[in-house]
């Protein structure tokens, strides 16, 4: 989507508001839409172009210490921790962290949110001590902050479970997942991408350990709920359907684990 670089620009042109080389305006809210959408689609490059296009008008005319800068920071960090460019990726959140904290205090939320992403961005590294730490950290700001039953508590008790399955500790991680999966549902439904989220981490450690039974009809919800919300043609719904396929092939329903891959082949080709 938008693989055209000069197609990428024109795109970008009317959210930066330059006239004769001056910045007039920043509209943060729409680039922000605009990020989300090409992260949406996992359009990786033309969601860090937006995202360094927006933290130099950032810089430029708002200063380091505006509230927008740390955003945009945590922002780029995570995009290049999805892509898999760690070393780039830590600069960004450190110093996203480094400036919410000194803004905000280290109790708010906001620093929870920096530290719940170094969490994930260590634990891509099998840092898994590390991401535990930042992990915790993040849960224990947001349950005194929000409260215990808050849906950003859910996804803290999530990473954390996952934590825990990687250092193969599978009983304390199904404890996490079905704690996450609780607080997740009760505050936004049964139909909620996040709950799918959880419900196919969960799925997953059924799967590891032997009870198939459980995978499949964890793996089986999940997708439903993601069809229904994120739309069937969405890259996360080809990964739940590649988790399914692997467990029909290890099942033995080689005919079923065959549909599996050809869909979720047919979904990424779609989004090339």
């Amino acid at each position: 989507m938008f693989g055209n670089r000069a197609i990428r620009a024109l795109f970008l042109e009317p959210y930066f508001n330059v006239n004769c080389g001056k910045v007039m305006a920043i509209d943060t809210l729409n680039l922000a839409r605009l990020f989300d959408n090409f992260m949406h689609v996992c359009d990786y490059e033309s969601a860090m172009a937006v995202a360094r296009n927006t933290l130099s008008l950032l810089e430029d005319e708002l200063g380091h210490d505006h509230p927008a800068f740390a955003t945009w920071l945590l922002k780029a960090g995570s995009l290049l921790r999805l892509a898999g460019e760690y070393p780039k990726a830590e600069p960004y959140l450190m110093t996203a962290l480094e400036l919410r904290e000194r803004e905000l205090g280290p109790g708010d939320p906001a620093v929870a949110e920096v530290l719940n992403e170094l969490g994930l961005w260590h634990a891509c590294q099998r840092q898994f001590e590390a991401a535990r730490t930042r992990h915790e950290q993040a849960l224990a700001i947001r349950q005194g902050a929000l409260g215990p039953d808050h849906p950003d508590v859910a996804q803290s008790l999530n990473n954390l479970g996952l934590v825990r399955a990687d250092q193969g500790l599978p009983a304390e991680a199904e404890r996490l997942y079905l704690r996450a999966m609780a607080i997740q549902e009760a505050a936004l439904g049964a139909q909620d991408p996040g709950l799918a989220t959880q419900m196919n981490n969960l799925a997953f450690l059924c799967f590891d350990t032997g009870r198939y039974q459980e995978a499949t009809r964890l793996f089986r919800h999940a997708l439903a709920i993601l069809r229904r919300t994120v739309g069937p043609r969405h890259p996360t719904v080809a990964c739940v359907l590649d988790s399914l396929a692997a467990l029909y092939r290890v099942t033995d329903r080689e005919p079923e684990a065959v549909r599996c891959r050809d869909c979720a082949a047919s979904i990424r080709s779609s989004w090339k």
